[in-house]
């Protein structure tokens, strides 16, 4: 058996929905070893390529493999002579080199807190401990973080693992896991998308590339199916759905300058990533209303529908109680228009993965109440509260059954749902072993 510990975003809950999606996806069975907001531990017979699976996933920040582990009430007697054990040590470095750099980082992976400012302190007293251990054979440096994890980039400036380890120590409620980190979030390579792109919108609002492609995946779709994007954009998400493979792509927007953006920037993706083949994809982008869908594309045409609608003025953060009530009248307007061309074009076990805005005023969030209305047209939404692994999975999950994405300075949040059009609704994964 293998066990792989991922390191989570900062909504965990999208994080694993998304990791066990992609599990199911590719067939890899699993089991729920342990699961926080900060760790998801998994264990299958099967070995991953865990550099392959991060360049799929958007919402973890470092995956790594589960090399031993102790029982917490034994962690004090035994941590010292695991740190200075060979056999432990050379299965987190690659023994070729002549000088290494380590670092430790601690997760809470459901322990309570009291535990973590155990280990800890452990922990961090190891490091030159381990570096005299290894001072023998090798010329060694360790990096100690200000925080009780490293991040990304730490890791990647400090070439821990390409010149060493990073240890990571995961804290359970009744065990300790010892991994190793194998890959880290390529954080260049989204920021160099992102903001080096031809074409950005920073006033109209974008949803972030790594959101696009947490979306995509929780969809779970084959990359032969037909996907719309009907609110294109700038195009982030037909960009994230061109990496991910996926070849018949729709995009459109009421703006023609939108279209025009979204053809520059994924003109731009294909010279910069030069494996991917542009005659290989099918990628039509059109100037149309979203009124007006169904007399532009043909019915029941569409596997699947993923997008971020217009979430609302840009002046709300200034909005008192009376302008919010205003706001969503509006906007539940647009979404039950757009959910009625959504009817028409969706093939019969069609789904929709889709951004509902939510507005927050001092300690109260106002939602988008159609619901109702959606279901009367026969879209079922995903609770993800029903799905049988979430005790295992400690997932954070609205009242309405949906995931809030926000950050904390923001005053419009992201509702995530997913609809199918058949009004039977769609589970997530459930654990394969």
């Amino acid at each position: 058996m293998h066990q792989y510990f991922f390191v989570l975003g900062n909504n965990h809950t999208l994080s694993k929905i998304e990791i066990l999606t992609v599990f199911s996806k590719e067939n890899i069975n699993f089991k729920i070893i342990t699961s926080s907001a900060e760790i998801l531990i998994l264990e299958s017979n099967q070995k991953i390529d865990l550099q392959g699976l991060m360049k799929k996933l958007g919402g973890t920040i470092k995956v790594g493999q589960i090399i031993d582990s102790i029982s917490f009430e034994k962690f004090q007697e035994q941590f010292n002579s695991l740190i200075t054990d060979l056999n432990f040590l050379s299965n987190l470095f690659d023994p070729e080199l002549s000088k290494i750099s380590f670092g430790i980082s601690i997760y809470n992976a459901g322990a309570p807190v009291t535990y973590i400012n155990q280990v800890y302190p452990y922990a961090i007293k190891s490091l030159p401990k381990i570096k005299k251990f290894l001072s023998s054979s090798y010329r060694v440096n360790f990096f100690k973080s200000h925080e009780r994890y490293i991040s990304s980039v730490s890791i990647v400036k400090n070439k821990l693992l390409m010149d060493g380890f990073e240890l990571v120590i995961c804290v359970g409620e009744n065990t300790v896991y010892f991994g190793k980190t194998i890959v880290v979030q390529d954080f260049e390579d989204y920021s160099f998308r992102d903001y080096q792109r031809p074409e950005r919108d920073t006033k109209a609002g974008m949803i972030p590339p790594k959101l696009a492609k947490i979306m995509i995946n929780i969809s779970g779709l084959d990359i032969s199916q037909t996907i719309l994007d009907p609110f294109c954009g700038n195009g982030t998400i037909i960009q994230e759905l061109i990496l991910l493979g996926y070849k018949n792509i729709l995009g459109t927007d009421y703006k023609n300058e939108q279209i025009q953006k979204t053809n520059q920037n994924i003109e731009w993706l294909f010279e910069q990533y030069t494996n991917l083949v542009r005659s290989g994809f099918s990628i039509k982008t059109f100037t149309c209303d979203v009124k007006k869908l169904s007399q532009a594309i043909d019915k029941k045409s569409i596997d699947a529908i993923i997008t971020e609608p217009y979430l609302g003025s840009p002046q709300s953060r200034h909005f008192s109680i009376t302008q919010i009530e205003n706001e969503i009248t509006i906007l539940e307007k647009l979404y039950l228009d757009t959910f009625y061309q959504f009817k028409n074009l969706l093939k019969t076990d069609g789904k929709i993965v889709i951004i509902f805005p939510v507005f927050r005023l001092r300690n109260s969030r106002y939602f988008l109440n159609i619901l109702p209305q959606l279901s009367k047209l026969g879209f079922s939404p995903v609770d993800f509260r029903q799905n049988p692994i979430d005790k295992d999975l400690h997932l954070e999950v609205s009242e309405r059954g949906s995931i809030i994405y926000y950050r904390p300075d923001q005053i419009v949040y992201r509702e995530i749902f997913i609809f199918k059009v058949d009004g039977e609704g769609f589970e997530p994964p459930t654990s394969s072993m």
